[in-house]
């Protein structure tokens, strides 16, 4: 074994990068696209139609592997675990797409009793909660995922109805008649509590935070206090320009009206801008957007793209490198921290982060994100930083 060491180049390549941006990795062109969703690594887009499924572990370079065309148009997507759930788009329809196996993902569920358009989905243990453009509340029990059975059907007295989110036994939805609040102490069946004034539409709820995002008719996206879930505390507006969001804890990806995505992070009295990326013409009608860890993907009516909000170009540094088996040390003193677990890791070092040459974030000392280590052994396209920006390693030692 040969150990290489790196020092003065590493150094100057880690200490030379200033701050993450949103990334281009890709587009896959067809007309129409409607709802998206991330799982692993895995893409899953409604397109043409129906639902295809790409690969992209190397998301620069997605793989179409399989698509499936439900009896009538999806619109909206939500994955959980082995099944991906689709709302219908105007003909309306509940199916289930089994993507245990995506490259052979198949059509197990199909409810033509769920009529209307379905914009939002929200999930709470054994339950499904969707609305529908008929000012329709369904309620799906999901304890079989593959077979959905619908136990309650609530009449929203006339309100246009799109979004839907859930906080502990609480349910929100954001429609033209406000913030519509209901109890969902029986999850079979909910019951109306109280409201809050405005016209709302999608909706998402960061648990870590106790903040409900609500997204109004203006293209506004307005920020609750949750901690008191009987009374919604209004905390700020984000003047976005929005057509749609997604929120992944206090992070904002959203799509405007402009034609283009804005990646936000908020606090307790304001949000902050982390990146944009214009949509190339033609852009088209922005439809749906989903994020996991660094990777968006969004739709237009012309493509899905995917972005990567990184510290650089995701195609600068590959991570199939020659040099996987190298190991970091690095501390705020002469030694070299080492490690056999994340936890041991995480009591040598406090408010750090780990992530790769492409913003992908690996390891967070606070466990908030999930670990994706098990040993103290990185691959060469692996950086440490501070919170607070400063880049810290006294070495990269690489062994082939």
């Amino acid at each position: 074994m040969k150990r290489l060491i790196l020092s003065l180049l590493l150094i100057f390549f880690f200490l030379s990068v200033k701050s993450q941006q949103l990334f281009y990795l890709n587009d896959i062109p067809a007309n129409p696209n409607f709802g998206v969703a991330l799982q692993d690594s895995h893409l899953f887009v409604i397109k043409n139609f129906g639902v295809s499924a790409f690969n992209i572990s190397q998301p620069v370079s997605p793989v179409f592997i399989s698509s499936v065309t439900p009896q009538y148009w999806p619109l909206t997507l939500y994955a959980d675990g082995d099944y991906l759930y689709c709302g219908g788009g105007m003909v309306g329809q509940l199916a289930v797409l089994d993507i245990s196996q995506p490259a052979t993902m198949t059509i197990v569920h199909q409810d033509p009793g769920v009529t209307g358009t379905v914009y939002q989905f929200a999930k709470s243990a054994q339950h499904l909660y969707f609305t529908s453009n008929q000012d329709t509340l369904f309620t799906a029990d999901i304890s079989n995922a593959a077979t959905p059975v619908i136990t309650s059907r609530i009449s929203l007295n006339q309100t246009f109805t799109e979004g839907v989110a859930i906080a502990g036994n609480h349910l929100f939805l954001g429609s033209t008649g406000g913030i519509l609040f209901y109890d969902l102490t029986n999850p079979a069946q909910p019951v109306y509590q109280s409201s809050y004034p405005g016209n709302f539409r999608k909706l998402s709820y960061n648990q870590q935070d106790q903040q409900l995002y609500a997204l109004n008719l203006n293209g506004d996206i307005a920020v609750y206090n949750a901690a008191n879930l009987n009374a919604l505390a209004f905390q700020y507006s984000i003047p976005a320009d929005a057509s749609n969001f997604t929120a992944v804890g206090k992070r904002l990806a959203i799509l405007t009206n402009g034609g283009g995505v804005t990646l936000m992070e908020t606090g307790s009295t304001s949000a902050n801008i982390l990146g944009t990326f214009n949509t190339p013409a033609p852009g088209g009608q922005q439809n749906a957007i989903a994020m996991q860890d660094s990777i968006i993907a969004y739709t237009t009516v012309n493509s899905t793209y995917l972005l990567k909000y990184g510290f650089v170009n995701p195609q600068g540094i590959p991570e199939s490198s020659s040099y996987q088996n190298g190991w970091i040390g690095f501390c705020l003193t002469d030694q070299s921290l080492k490690w056999n677990t994340p936890e041991q890791l995480k009591q040598l070092i406090q408010n750090t982060r780990i992530f790769d040459a492409t913003g992908g974030e690996v390891f967070r000392s606070n466990n908030t994100a999930p670990c994706k280590m098990n040993t103290g052994s990185l691959p060469l396209a692996y950086q440490i930083e501070l919170k607070n920006g400063h880049v810290i390693h006294g070495r990269i030692a690489l062994e082939r």
